[in-house]
């Protein structure tokens, strides 16, 4: 058997505030890998996401729901079903400018713009 010793520290009060994560922390953290999945994996549904995140299908839901409000992600048609209610796919929305790169060298200064995707915009 590993026995680990018990390490104490002390801890600050009026700083340790800053040093726990708080439940938006978590859900922040649990919205980007939904977004890098359905990025990664597009098109896709939230029992796929669920599936390969471990994340519980509930969450999923309540985190797409919020990508959707902000504009990050979009509905865009029902996939196959293997029995049971068919899924709603969802995919990166590519409406908004969500980067700018500058490219700066002695003779020339190039300046694009880009979708979450990261698919350049003219």
């Amino acid at each position: 058997m590993i026995v680990f010793p018990l390490v104490m520290r002390k801890i600050d009060i009026r700083t340790a505030k800053d040093q726990v994560a708080r439940s938006d922390t978590i859900r922040n953290i649990n919205k980007l890998v939904v977004l890098n999945y359905i990025r990664e994996f597009e098109p896709t549904s939230r029992a796929e996401i669920a599936r390969h995140t471990a994340l519980q299908r509930s969450t999923v839901s309540s985190l797409v729901t919020s990508l959707i409000e902000e504009g990050l992600v979009k509905e865009v048609g029902i996939g196959k079903s293997s029995g049971g209610r068919k899924p709603m796919l969802l995919e990166l929305s590519r409406d908004e400018e969500a980067a700018i790169g500058v490219d700066i060298t002695p003779s020339m200064t190039t300046i694009a713009t880009a979708n979450l995707a990261g698919e350049i915009l003219e």
